[in-house]
């Protein structure tokens, strides 16, 4: 019996265990280990589109990878709170403030794992209707390796100008949120954009499982979120993308 992926350099004298790994090696693959991911990246609003950063974005946070299986899918874990944080137009219009809680999610390391998010919200016209966000994921085509999905609680809000401290602010209750590095897209249904489309669309960079622990090694994560009836822009659609 042989392996197809591997050939004979990993062919197992018969079924069951000892298995071929996804690094063509018998035997279960070791834990990917701690990615400490910290990062910069911008904060990206329907209102100007993804040519014009709203805010220059600035954390850190550890990505913690366990043993891929056979498929070389493995699970990562983020543990927090963790806060990240952005000046919103150089501080004139004040500070994002983001405070991730926790993530769990997976990173495959050999591909073929569609990663791709799509958030939408039925905005009903004018007014803040509270709407439910309907997220889809799992888009797009296969990923390729170091493809990663991470599905997170996350709150957010927006300081005045001035001095921030997003560490200590008070914030609303989490919501659930999606880090990717395929494709994420937000746009509403009867949506009332006062500037901009109302669309936004921003993709990450897959991940090195071979050089998972290696801080500043590949891999973005884009998320998005949708606000409703912004006091400015009306309906937008926002997005975020973390660069190591």
């Amino acid at each position: 019996m042989v392996n197809a992926a591997c050939g004979e350099q990993c062919d197992p004298p018969g079924p069951g265990t000892p298995e071929c790994n996804y690094l063509c090696q018998l035997g279960p693959a070791p834990a990917l280990g701690t990615r400490h991911f910290s990062f910069g990246g911008h904060s990206y609003s329907s209102a100007l589109g993804t040519s014009v950063p709203i805010a220059d974005l600035e954390g850190a946070f550890d990505l913690v990878g366990g043993a891929p299986g056979p498929d070389g899918v493995a699970p990562v874990t983020m543990s927090g709170p963790v806060y990240y944080t952005g000046p919103i137009l150089g501080g004139a219009f004040g500070t994002l403030c983001f405070r991730v809680t926790s993530c769990t999610g997976i990173v495959d390391c050999v591909g073929g794992t569609a990663v791709g998010v799509q958030l939408v919200q039925d905005s009903a016209g004018p007014g803040l209707q509270n709407n439910p966000v309907l997220a889809t994921t799992g888009l797009g085509g296969a990923g390729g390796p170091g493809a990663v999905l991470l599905t997170c609680q996350q709150s957010f809000v927006q300081l005045p100008p001035g001095p921030a401290d997003c560490t200590t602010t008070p914030y609303p209750p989490d919501q659930t949120a999606y880090y990717t590095t395929g494709q994420v897209e937000g746009h509403y249904l009867n949506g009332n954009p006062r500037i901009g489309t109302g669309e936004i669309s921003v993709t990450g960079q897959d991940f090195s499982c071979a050089a998972w622990a290696t801080e500043d090694g590949p891999g973005q994560l884009a998320t998005g979120f949708l606000v409703e009836e912004d006091p400015q822009a009306g309906d937008t659609a926002n997005a975020n993308l973390l660069v190591d």
